[in-house]
């Protein structure tokens, strides 16, 4: 939708704008085992929505366009939990030691 905003001269006008429909966010997350990084492991995301990652060689996953909510992220015996809101990156760390 558009909507005009008309600036005079020399004046200074502030539009404010807003965000209307579905915001989603991201999870970024570390894993760990008792040998260092987990590499190659299969992690999983369970929530409002599920999906399935795999680790990179740091340890490193992500699951990008999440809608808001709380998540239980598992790739061991004790999982990592989060929550996510509107537009924002949630970080987890999961240890499998």
């Amino acid at each position: 939708m558009r909507k005009p905003a008309t600036v005079r001269e020399d004046e200074r006008t502030v539009v404010d704008f807003a965000c209307v429909g579905d915001v989603k966010g991201s999870i970024q997350g570390f894993a760990s085992n008792e040998f260092g990084v987990f590499a190659s492991g299969r992690v999983t995301l369970t929530g409002p929505v599920e999906r399935e990652t795999t680790t990179n060689r740091d340890g490193f996953f992500a699951f990008d366009d999440v809608p808001p909510g709380n998540y239980v992220v598992g790739l061991c015996a004790d999982p990592g939990r989060v929550s996510v809101r509107q537009g924002s990156v949630a970080f987890v760390t999961v240890d499998c030691s």
